[in-house]
């Protein structure tokens, strides 16, 4: 397999940005593989962020309950 393979769009070899150098515009199949596992990464840490904040709010909502009913004497 030739490594410098690009990701072809419409019969042209090129990344979707348009220039005056067109070589500029290229990418080996490499750089498509790390730009869609970057992706993903970015993706899975978003997701891991929400559902920490998620469980903040959670907590913080039953934290509050609690001090509202008396539960959580403070003295």
């Amino acid at each position: 397999m030739i490594s410098e393979q690009k990701l072809n769009l419409g019969g042209e070899w090129f990344d979707g940005v348009s220039g005056i150098n067109s070589q500029s515009r290229y990418l080996t199949r490499e750089e498509i593989l790390k730009g869609i596992e970057d992706r993903k990464m970015k993706r899975l840490m978003e997701a891991n962020l929400e559902e920490i904040e998620s469980i903040e709010q959670d907590e913080r909502g039953y934290d509050f309950k609690t001090e509202i009913n008396g539960n959580n004497v403070v003295d």
